[in-house]
């Protein structure tokens, strides 16, 4: 939508390791428990760069290789072990005493096998680890070698999905600055920076400003997207009062808002300090109260409604992991329309991304399926939830924001 608010900034985040893949942790549990070691752990290879990083990590005893730890591979112990083909050590200390690995930790013995590409090219391993002088059982050997074939194709496609993000982090970056510039000669255009347009052209110029500020609002999902991709969510908290940010998303949306529609705040008669990320939270607002206004596509009045929500009158509704907790009370957004409506269904399937639903296709409603998969991520990175709820189809939608109160 053209009035989507502008960035008031742009975050330094932080990368964070990806989130640990229950499939590879089910497979490291099997791996310690045929070997008996007491560390294990998948890695990513990375030959060119010169490093090696702990995929994912599983240990049980005194050994530690926390996740996302980087290793120089010039003097990792996998590295000496791919170089004198000695997967299989029981005296690490004396055999690999430069390697880090060893100097630090108690490391006496390494068993691994080295994962590699269909072309050859090591690109991971799979690692048995132990303080005390062991070897992997011949018995078991089969089943930790038919694991890191297991691994090894879950590692390949990791970084088939890293490439292809790294393809879309590079599309969005070229297209940024002609699409600056390109909005830039709209404006002027549109301002009469080039003399008076002549009889129609007025109508011309304004639509190309409209589909601009489209293009700009997809450009900025897509970031956005990459952001939680890439786990860099990190919010930046500060104390706020929620119906002052719903009250700042509103005269910025108004500002384009079609003739068909309005919005109506009904605020709380009550603070509601909230501790949050501004630029976050403003963004999950403006995604709400946008899918509302696309779901609503013969125009009426999206009601925003504030309050404050007491422990019981939550129900016994579970919260997702990292989300409000039901003993203290909470602060709430509710975005109401009288629109399309959601199929019993389709709830299920509603904050997945890219998800956009029959009425949506149907209806040709314009937007890329991820406005409400960003707005539930961020209220979750903020300790919060995102609800939803129909009557069904062609009887309107609920979407209910949910943040801690703050001194509740």
């Amino acid at each position: 939508m053209a009035g989507r608010p502008e960035p008031d900034r742009n975050p330094d985040e932080r990368v964070l390791p990806d989130a640990a893949d229950p499939r590879v942790q089910r497979a490291l549990e099997l791996v310690l428990s045929v070997t008996g070691f007491e560390s294990v752990h998948l890695t990513r290879i990375d030959l060119d760069a010169g490093v090696q990083e702990i995929d994912e990590s599983l240990d049980a005893g005194v050994l530690r290789f926390p996740r996302g730890a980087l290793l120089p591979w010039h003097d990792s112990v996998c590295r000496w072990a791919e170089q004198t083909h000695e997967w299989d050590v029981q005296d690490a200390t004396t055999r690999f005493a430069s390697c880090p690995q060893v100097r630090d930790q108690p490391l006496v013995s390494h068993v691994g096998v080295p994962l590699r590409d269909s072309s050859g090219r090591l690109v991971g391993s799979l690692c048995c680890l132990d303080h005390r002088a062991l070897s992997v059982p011949a018995g078991a050997r089969p089943v930790v070698e038919s694991t890191a074939e297991l691994l090894q194709g879950l590692l390949e496609a990791r970084l088939e999905a890293h490439e292809a993000q790294n393809l879309v982090r590079l599309a969005v970056h070229e297209l940024r600055r002609p699409l600056g510039v390109a909005s830039g000669y709209s404006s002027m255009l549109s301002e009469g920076a080039f003399g008076d347009l002549p009889p129609g052209a007025e109508r011309a110029a304004g639509q190309l400003d409209r589909q601009l500020a489209t293009a700009r609002g997809l450009l900025d999902t897509s970031v956005e997207m990459l952001r939680v991709e890439d786990r860099r969510l990190t919010p930046r908290p500060e104390a706020l009062e929620l119906t002052e940010v719903v009250r700042t998303v509103v005269a910025r949306l108004e500002t384009d808002l079609e003739p068909a529609h309005r919005l109506e705040v009904q605020e709380a008669q009550e603070p509601l300090p909230v501790f949050a990320d501004r630029y976050q939270l403003t963004t999950a607002i403006a995604n709400l109260i946008d899918n509302a206004i696309k779901y609503s596509p013969d125009g009426g009045e999206v009601r925003l409604e504030t309050g404050a929500v007491r422990p019981s009158a939550l129900g016994p509704r579970p919260a997702p992991e990292g989300a409000c907790a039901g003993e203290a009370s909470v602060a709430e957004l509710r975005v109401v329309d009288w629109g399309l409506g959601i199929a019993p269904h389709d709830l299920p399937r509603l904050f997945q991304r890219f998800q956009r639903l029959e009425p949506a296709r149907k209806g040709r409603i314009s937007g890329t399926g991820l406005g409400l998969y960003l707005s539930r991520e961020i209220v979750r990175a903020q300790g919060g939830e995102v609800l939803a709820s129909s009557p069904g189809r062609g009887q309107g939608s609920t979407f209910t924001l949910r943040l801690p109160l703050e001194g509740a």
